[in-house]
Parts: structure tokens; sequence; C-alpha cells
């Protein structure tokens, strides 16, 4: 099937694919990042609460308010209850009279000092019990005989009369009694409420038509931003690939494994530079008897530019050679080259297995990219070289048993792909 789609000119090239591949990995991440967004955050709990059963409830329950079922109302009913009590006018017109005004500067008079000094005297008990105790010839010509006439010229002063009179007054008494309530502090606080900013807004909204009232509710706002939201391109964008799942593959993936060779040096902590088996056993590089080429260990590798170049030289060279028939010899090659595996620091039985390779003369020696565990099979070659010919292989069975090897190979012509 991969023939036949090549031959069609089906499988797009290297720079298509890498184009595609790049663009559905940066919408991903977009589509990750935006996932966690405050703003996609925000408009899911808009959508929750605007299209809960609840929420056409709220707005109707906007609509049908009424002023008298407020607070606001209450206030300013009882602020209206207290001018119109008779006692509060009482208290209000005496408070604001001249006869208030006067009987509290006369308070504040000498006149009225001495004669609150005066009075302390004469009602006292010792003041009391001589004045009774003389006749009234007797107490005439006692010094407490002039500061009782002094007491009694003083508390018939107009002055005073008008002062003990507006004191013994039924409207001074209401005052007194007012005054000395919790009334006056109420009103005050009251009125300053009716008069703030915080009391009218509540009022003017409370008294609007239902209609206007939600134009103007937390609800409508709440509202009119979810539907922005929903109309944002960012949004829309979302759920539209959220619905044809088309990073359904790419969810299921974890990077285990990558280099792009952007060091000056290879990686020795992913790499080796020869086969597994000549790292650990044999401590040494090694080709295979049917090999063209020597793989020496690493002299044939070198980095440039984020690219990782194999480099196969037609040089001579004696090196160790491996046949299963006869072990290790020493061989004469006609050429180098180089290998890299990373058998000793990554190992994956399942996934996607990605490289990015470009081949030069190709049917020269052997090219070849594959996946193998500790044992010879199974075995996949991602590709291998064959003269002119490139070979996609599959190999499985029991290398124990006569022609207990099976494989599945694809042979595409190498030109096609250069």
């Amino acid at each position: 099937m991969i023939h036949l789609r090549l031959l069609l000119g089906l499988i797009p090239n290297t720079e298509k694919l890498e184009s595609r591949e790049n663009a559905l990995w940066a919408e991903f991440r977009e589509f990750t990042s935006y996932a966690g967004s405050e703003e996609l955050k925000r408009y899911q709990e808009l959508d929750k609460l605007i299209n809960s059963p609840e929420f056409p409830r709220q707005v109707n329950a906007v609509k049908a308010q009424k002023y008298s079922d407020t607070e606001e109302f209450r206030k300013e009913q009882e602020f209206k209850k207290i001018q119109k009590d008779p006692r509060w006018k009482t208290y209000i017109k005496v408070k604001n009279s001249a006869t208030l005004a006067a009987a509290q500067a006369f308070e504040k008079s000498p006149e009225y000092q001495r004669l609150e000094e005066l009075d302390k005297i004469v009602t006292s008990q010792e003041f009391r019990q001589k004045r009774s105790s003389m006749s009234a010839r007797e107490f005439r010509v006692t010094p407490e005989s002039d500061l009782w006439n002094e007491y009694l010229q003083l508390k018939k002063s107009p002055e005073a009369r008008k002062y003990f009179s507006f004191k013994a007054s039924p409207k001074f008494s209401i005052y007194s009694q007012v005054d000395s309530s919790d009334l006056p502090g109420r009103y005050m606080e009251l009125e300053q409420y009716l008069a703030s900013e915080d009391f009218r807004k509540v009022k003017e909204f409370m008294l609007l038509p239902p209609k206007k009232k939600y134009l103007l509710s937390e609800e409508y706002k709440l509202l009119q931003e979810y539907l922005t939201l929903k109309k944002s391109e960012k949004i829309r964008w979302f759920f539209k690939v959220q619905k044809q799942d088309k990073f359904r593959e790419l969810k299921k993936l974890t990077l285990k494994f990558e280099d792009d060779f952007a060091g000056k040096t290879l990686d020795t902590s992913k790499w080796i530079t020869r086969y597994f088996w000549g790292e650990t056993i044999l401590k040494d590089a090694y080709s295979l008897a049917s090999d063209k080429h020597f793989l020496t260990d690493g002299k044939n590798l070198e980095l440039d530019g984020s690219m990782l170049k194999i480099i196969t030289r037609k040089e001579e060279v004696t090196g160790k050679a491996w046949d299963p028939a006869l072990g290790f010899y020493p061989k004469d090659f006609s050429y180098t080259s180089g290998i890299i595996n990373t058998g000793k620091s990554f190992r994956q039985q399942y996934g996607i297995i990605q490289a990015k390779v470009r081949l030069n003369n190709p049917g020269k020696v052997t090219h070849a990219f594959w996946l193998t565990g500790d044992r010879i099979i199974p075995q996949v070659d991602v590709f291998k070289t064959d003269n002119s010919k490139i070979l996609l292989s599959t190999f499985w069975g029991n290398i124990t048993e006569k022609d207990g090897i099976r494989h599945n190979t694809i042979r595409l012509s190498a030109s096609r792909l250069m």
C-alpha cells in the first residue's frame, strides 16, 4: 500500500510533512494553554450560570422587585413617621425656638450662677432650721436674711421668671424627654442615609419599570459578558477544535526521548557510538561480516547546525567483523562509517519513533535505521538501503528453528526518495 501511495505521489515530501506536523503540535500547545486560561474558565462559569434553571428565575425576580419590599423603603417610612410624630414636631419647634436659646443663654449668665449658688444655700437643712427657729423680726437682722432677700429678688427678675416659666411648661417637658431619648440620634442617622448617593441609586433603580430595571441589573451585565465571550474567535475556535477531537492521538503521547543535536559534541549520556554488545561486552567497535564498511568508534560523526552527519568515507581499514558462524575476526574494509544507538540510555516497547534522515549515495554502502531489543528478533528496519533499493522490513519468529525467522519487506526505489 505504501509503495502504491509513493508511486501515485500521495506521500508528501518531508517539508510538507514537517510543516503539517509542526502546525498540529503548535495548535495543540495553543489549545492546551487556552484550556487552562482565565478567559475560558470565566466563560465556562458564565455558561453554567446563564444556562442554569435558576438564572431565568433570577431575571424574573429582578423585574418583579418592588421598592416597598426594600430596607431602603422601610427606613424612609421610619423617617417620615418620626417627622409626623407630634412629640417630634414639638421637639423640633422648641429646639429651634428663641425661647430655648434665651433660656440657654440665661443659664450661662452670672445672674443664673448666683441664683444657683443661693438656691443651694436657702434650700439647705441648716438654713431652714435656723430660719424656722427664729421669729421674723429676729431673722431680719441676721446675715442669712440678706441672702434670702437677694435670692427672692433674683427669682423675681424678668429673665428668671421667663426662664422658670419656660422650664415648667409642657413643651419643655416634651423637649427634655425626646432630647434624652435615642430618637434624635436615630433621626440624624436616617436623615444622613436618605441623603446619601447609595440610597438615591437604590430608590431610583427600584422605581424603574421592570424592563429598564433588568437592563441595569447585574444579571443583564453577566449575560452580555457571556454573549461577548461566546462570540469571540478564540472561544469559537477552542470548542470547534474540541468537537473535532483532532488532538486525540497527540493527547496520548508523552515525549520520552529527544535530541536535536544542537550541541557542539554528541551527547554521550544519550548515545553510544558502536553496537550495544560491542559497548557492553567487547568494549570495542565492530561491523558485521556482510558490511562493506567498518563502523569506527565515533570518528565518522560530525555535528553541524543541529544536524548529526554520519560520514561514509572510502578508505582502507582493518577492523573486527562479526560472523555468526566464525565469531569475531579481523577483516579488511574499503569504507569507514559510523553508528549511534540508545541501547544504554533509552528503551521503549510501544510508541512513536521519529527521525529525520537524509541519504547521500545510498547504493554504495548500507545505511539503516532500525529498532531492536536484546535479541536479534523481533526487529524493525525503519529503512535499510540495498544497492538502489530502500527496504522497509519487520522480522519475527524463532531464530533457533530452521527457517524460523519470518519477515515482511517493502522495496522502494531509492531514487524516488532522494
